[in-house]
């Protein structure tokens, strides 16, 4: 409210500013004075403020220091054998920095900066069943099965092409499964993908044990090999994304 009261306070000595009278007779305390008297000129103006705005930058890096747009990970092998069942090589870690006030690169963040992380992917952070947790801040982690990694497309694809030689195959969120009368199976390896914030800012992506979707028994034989041959060219990951806020 004072902001605008002084604003207003400016506009109306504006309005009513006039050349001084120079014929006045000299008066102290005026515009218009004499040797020996003190002079005096009104100062109008306005105050205002502006809240300050901080910006982060979010990337890559494997040092903290070097840093990339794109989080690129090492290939992630599927496997029955969780000692094979990991990444290729360490991953790359993501940080959330502050931007320096030059705008050229960036500093540490403060205590006040609570970053938490998100998953995204095809443009939807998906059901909690799926991510296990929305937002996480230091200490937290996300949990998703390997195939997530990929566009919901792509997976029904996979889960097509796969059904024609293991009958029976679906696919719900990137879980593929088969459903029979006295059981359920699914495509499941010992290891699941973690993105583990472990220090306020930074977040890990690593492969450790998988604790979802353990009621399910494994695929057999020939629908692993089904899936398995299909994904054995590689696939490149899409639709993916890490999602940082600031709380």
């Amino acid at each position: 409210m004072k902001k605008i009261l002084l604003g207003l306070a400016a506009m109306s000595a504006v309005s009513f500013a006039a050349v001084p009278n120079y014929g006045a007779t000299a008066t102290a305390g005026t515009n218009v004075f004499q040797t020996g008297q003190n002079g005096k000129i009104a100062v109008t103006g306005a105050l205002t403020s502006t809240i300050p705005v901080v910006k982060y930058v979010v990337f890559a890096s494997t040092d903290g220091t070097t840093a990339d747009d794109t989080l690129a990970l090492t290939t992630f092998t599927l496997s029955t054998d969780s000692v094979k069942n990991v990444f290729e090589d360490v991953n790359p870690k993501v940080y959330v920095k502050r931007v320096n006030g030059d705008g050229n690169g960036f500093t540490n963040l403060l205590l006040s900066d609570v970053v938490e992380f998100s998953l995204e992917r095809d443009g939807y952070m998906g059901e909690a069943a799926v991510f296990q947790n929305n937002w996480v801040q230091a200490g937290g982690k996300l949990q998703i099965l390997p195939l997530m990694m990929l566009s919901d497309a792509r997976i029904q694809e996979i889960a097509n092409e796969a059904a024609k030689s293991a009958s029976g195959i679906l696919n719900d969120n990137g879980f593929l499964y088969v459903k029979t009368n006295n059981t359920w199976r699914a495509y499941l390896q010992p290891n699941a993908i973690f993105f583990k914030h472990t220090t306020n800012g930074i977040l890990e992506v690593v492969a450790d044990t998988r604790t979802t979707r353990t009621e399910y028994d494994p695929f057999n034989e020939a629908e692993n090999k089904a899936v398995d041959t299909i994904l054995a060219a590689s696939e490149p990951s899409s639709g993916f994304s890490v999602l940082v806020r600031l709380r």
